[in-house]
């Protein structure tokens, strides 16, 4: 049987190459997910401890108290070492008149850090000097914005430093993308004549410690860290071992690898889709093949193991390939992350034998359960029907059809939920997956029936009338690609329209109506004259809010309690998360205009009882509602608030919003200091439109004055401008969405794959339909304009179609970002023009043997 399998797969191995080539495309995608994830996960495990530098690191954002200072005595008396950090943000310019405050990250530092790794300089060994005088050094950003180099002067608070060298490469820093403000090094005990470390100021404070040389490193760091943690019992302390360092990037690249894990899985459906209709169309050319080999001697177990292993090796070829072609494409996405986010990792992209396997094992899971049910048929076909020519096709087996079926929407749902740990994506995605393939399937039936009614009008040239009815005569093989054709296009409109539509509302950021600067850190002394520079610079009114650190105590009477990441799905890491960290309050008597109520009723002035009114996204991500009772660690007294009410909040208002608001009465007296927004542009951009605002520059003439004269008022005082943070945020987005696109691209290219292959597959069919009309008399040219009427009528299907998905996914994806939906017909048209080009390109490239097969030949089956 293993000696037949091989030469029936010798015979045959173009078309089995072609169907796991349908396969092998999704394959690849969801292995290089993998295989990248894989080597960022080794890459972030190894440099753990040069990213946080240290193997400890203790923070708070209050000072460090006594019973920190007696913990870490015993582990230096242990042999550890440890260092302090105080970080920080605040505005930074360059000496004289014409320096313009901007804002910067500050780690003011103590000799021998980093504990663990380096921070590299020019000139080499700059950071010595920070502890020899008053000296600084910058990141390469900060170097390029203030126009500083090694030498230099810059102002820092009540500072004067001079500049002692660029930061060339720090081991902390792995996403340059993501970095909000360029770093500034400064010796530690610069903070206090720095005049920034007042009550109120933001800053964090940090204890690194570097455990003794040991055989685990990482066990004795968790140990160490739980041990810390047991001693201090500090909600408002947090103790991380390195292997627990750097969540923002992991989560970062967790979450970028999700999305592309479900993309790619929507290559691999359409992959096997393909497969599934070529594999039908293969076997039923095998009945001949098949009926022979019972006649000669083969039973129909033995026809059955013969054909399934046939089908297997069409998935196990395609898992190769896949295994292969992902880790290529894991290659080329390490430089995409390396040029579109600025990711710093000595990452490199081996073939994983665990996601290989995976690829393979999954690549003939799918061969398998798409081919079972026909292979079962074939078996089961009596010869004698075969050779009389009874049985011309393996008849339909709807119960394997809707097992398969049932199958694969588990399969996909259990697959997502492996992948993201998240069972609300996996449900999403599910849902979508499935509303998306019934519409298609729909759609796709409706349009096969428009064609063939079509067909039926009097008065159609004979090209245009064979052409529609060649497309709709043939459902099983028509409807494969155009489903896959329609699906691929519609997915790829569906990422533009999302594209469109935070473009749109970006902008809208932007507007010359919204603010463009926030203040942060403004004390309560200092609130009037802030607010009265904020006016005299801007344009409108001020807006300004109170701000309230605490902390969660509990909630209906139950502490939050920090439970092992390991156990909790995406969800539950972000509820504990949510939880568990510091909250920003406020106080207010009335809704702002950025704000709307959704449920419950919002207090009015003068309400002494504890309530609160929450943010709608915050509520659901922590599960909080409606009568919940909360209790608040405000500076160590407990503030208790009722949830009366939720709200809806217009980020993109750029107005200070906060997840939590309460009555006035209840924090009014409670320690606080303010943020606030504003506009500062000059007459020219303010008239501006939302269009050109973009060619303008954000920095005028007033905005630098209004830094310059702020600093001076209240240098402890951030600006940080919106502006270029939503710049940062749409680049960020367009380098994302542009890899999503070709991502669809590649569903579109598996399409007309499998138009190319429908029509390689029927070649037999094709040529005996063309000579026979040749036989009757009709020329090349008559063939070639019903062959291209049918493509073209395909062509337009895939383009209705295409846009019909591209809409309604765009609207699913854009309420599942929480993006207004802004759909842009006329770019849509221009994207989707293709789908009117491709398939009469593919169609009739493919096409061209039947046109020169030679007539008597054919018919007499010679060829």
């Amino acid at each position: 049987m293993t000696r037949l399998a091989a030469r029936l797969i010798r015979r045959r191995w173009a078309r089995l190459l072609f169907l796991s080539a349908c396969l092998a495309a999704g394959s690849a995608f969801l292995a290089a997910g993998d295989i990248l994830l894989a080597a960022l996960g080794g890459a972030v495990a190894s440099r753990a401890r040069d990213i946080l530098g240290a193997d400890l690191e203790l923070s708070s954002a209050r000072p460090f108290g006594p019973a920190v200072d007696a913990a870490l005595a015993g582990l230096t008396a242990g042999g550890a070492r440890a260092t302090s950090v105080t970080a920080f943000s605040t505005m930074l310019s360059a000496e004289g008149p014409a320096g313009v405050p901007r804002l910067a990250s500050v780690r003011a530092v103590e000799p021998g850090y980093p504990l663990r790794g380096t921070v590299d300089t020019e000139p080499p060994g700059a950071i010595a000097r920070l502890f020899t005088g008053d000296a600084c050094l910058l990141d390469a950003a900060a170097a390029r914005q203030h126009g500083a180099k090694p030498g230099s002067r810059v102002r820092l608070g009540a500072l004067t430093l001079t500049v002692a060298g660029v930061v060339t490469r720090e081991s902390g820093r792995t996403l340059n993308r993501f970095q909000l403000a360029p770093r500034v090094y400064m010796a530690r005990a610069l903070v206090e004549r720095s005049g920034l470390a007042r009550f109120g100021a933001r800053i964090k404070h940090e204890r690194l410690i570097a455990l003794p040389p040991s055989r685990e490193p990482e066990s004795a760091a968790r140990a160490a860290a739980a041990g810390l943690e047991a001693r201090l019992a500090d909600p408002y302390l947090s103790v991380t071992a390195f292997s627990d360092a750097e969540p923002t990037t992991r989560q970062a690249l967790g979450r970028l690898t999700n999305y592309f894990t479900m993309v790619s899985l929507v290559t691999f459906l359409l992959g096997a889709g393909a497969m599934a209709s070529g594999l039908a169309a293969f076997l039923d050319e095998e009945l001949e093949t098949a009926a022979v080999l019972r006649c000669l001697g083969l039973t129909g177990p033995q026809t059955r193991s013969l054909y399934r292993t046939l089908c297997l090796f069409v998935g196990l070829q395609a898992g190769v390939l896949g295994a292969l072609g992902g880790w290529a494409l894991a290659a080329a996405a390490l430089a995409f992350l390396r040029r579109g986010f600025g990711l710093e990792l000595p990452a490199s992209a081996g073939l994983d034998p665990r996601a290989a396997a995976e690829a393979v094992l999954l690549a003939a899971a799918c061969a398998w359960a798409v081919s079972e049910a026909k292979v079962r048929a074939l078996a089961g076909v009596p010869p004698l029907e075969v050779l009389r020519e009874r049985a011309e096709r393996l008849p339909p087996t709807p119960r394997g059809t809707a097992a398969l079926l049932a199958a694969a929407a588990a399969a996909v749902y259990a697959y997502v939920l492996w992948k993201t740990s998240s069972a609300d994506t996996a449900r999403w995605f599910t849902a979508a997956v499935t509303g998306t393939s019934a519409a298609l399937t729909l759609g796709c039936l409706a349009s096969l029936r428009a064609v063939a009614a079509a067909a039926r009008r009097p008065g159609l040239p004979l090209a245009v009338r064979l052409g529609l009815i060649s497309l709709a005569r043939r459902p099983a093989r028509s409807l494969p690609f155009l489903f896959t054709l329609a699906a691929g296009f519609g997915l790829l409109g569906a990422l533009d329209l999302v594209r469109h539509s935070l473009a749109k509302e970006l902008a809208a950021g932007r507007a010359a109506e919204r603010p463009e600067l926030f203040l942060v850190d403004v004390q309560r002394a200092q609130l009037d004259a802030v607010r009265g520079l904020a006016r005299r610079w801007g344009r409108g009114e001020p807006a300004f809010a109170p701000l309230i650190r605490a902390r969660l105590a509990a909630v209906n009477g139950v502490a939050p309690a920090r439970r092992p990441v390991d156990g909790l799905g995406q969800e539950g890491r972000a509820r504990q998360r949510m939880l568990l960290r510091e909250f920003n309050l406020t106080y207010a008597d009335a809704l702002n205009p950025s704000e709307t109520l959704r449920a419950g009723a919002f207090w009015g002035p003068g309400e002494q009882a504890g309530l609160a009114s929450l943010e709608e996204g915050f509520a659901k991500r922590t599960g909080l509602k409606l009568g919940d009772r909360l209790v608040f660690d405000v500076q160590g007294r407990p503030v208790s608030a009722v949830v009366a009410s939720l709200r809806a909040v217009d980020w993109l208002a750029m107005r200070p919003n906060f997840f939590v608001v309460l009555p006035t009465a209840v924090l009014e007296k409670a320690p606080q200091h303010h943020i606030g927004s504003l506009t500062v542009r000059d007459p020219v951009r303010s008239a501006a439109s939302t269009a050109s605002e973009a060619a303008l520059p954000r920095d005028s003439a007033r905005s630098d004055a209004f830094r310059r004269a702020l600093a001076e008022a209240a240098p402890n005082v951030s600006v940080i401008d919106a502006g270029e943070a939503l710049d940062q945020v749409s680049e960020v987005l367009a380098v994302l969405l542009a890899a999503l696109k070709g991502l669809a691209w590649f569903c579109v290219a598996v399409g007309l794959l499998v138009l190319a292959g429908a029509l390689a597959l029927g070649s037999r069919e094709r040529r005996a339909d063309a000579a026979l009309l040749r036989a009757l008399g009709a020329g090349t040219r008559l063939l070639v304009g019903a062959d291209s009427t049918a493509f073209a009528a395909a062509g337009l299907s895939t383009f209705v179609l295409g846009a019909g998905a591209a809409y309604g996914l765009g609207a699913l994806l854009a309420a599942r970002l929480d993006v207004a939906f802004a759909p842009d017909a006329p770019g849509l048209a221009a994207l989707l023009a293709s789908a009117l080009l491709l398939p009469p390109a593919v169609g009739l490239g493919a096409s061209a043997p039947a046109y020169r097969a030679a007539p008597l030949e054919t018919l007499r089956r010679e060829e």
